[in-house]
């Protein structure tokens, strides 16, 4: 599922499209999954299911789903920056990502509004306005 987006059109289900905490970190439109499944009452249902407890960052550095999610981000952030080389908010994306936990929001709206002004909320998925939209990290950052 995460090498072939049409995959993820096909089997939705099995991908992870509708799961808020499935591995599929590209889990928006653009990467494949349908539309559908962002508003489904499976994903409600799962979502429900979660606790609203944020964990911290020395947890989730050993989280295989949270280092899942940040090798995914920093490829797709890769992308992205072939087109604004000098757009570098950190050396190493993934570790970033990994080291902070749910620090990695904050840290990450406050670099990117430094470079540029534009739209921003990765807590609803939204990592880079028009340009990198990802699985929402509220269901693993509620607070």
């Amino acid at each position: 599922c995460l090498a072939v987006p049409m995959a993820r059109a096909m089997c939705p289900d099995t991908c992870g499209c509708a799961s808020p905490l499935s591995d599929l970190f590209l889990s928006s439109p653009s990467y494949g999954c349908p539309e559908a499944c962002h508003a489904s009452e499976l994903r409600r249902a799962r979502l429900a299911q979660v606790p609203c407890v944020e964990r911290p960052p020395t947890e989730l550095r050993e989280d295989p789903l949270w280092l899942a999610w940040g090798q995914q981000f920093a490829s797709e952030l890769a992308k992205v920056r072939k087109g604004a080389p000098d757009f570098n908010p950190c050396e190493d994306c993934a570790e970033t990502f990994r080291t902070m936990g749910c620090d990695f929001i904050p840290f990450w709206v406050a670099t990117v509004k430094a470079k540029w002004f534009v739209i921003i909320n990765p807590c609803v998925g939204i990592y880079l306005q028009d340009w990198l939209h990802l699985k929402p990290m509220a269901p693993y950052c509620p607070i």
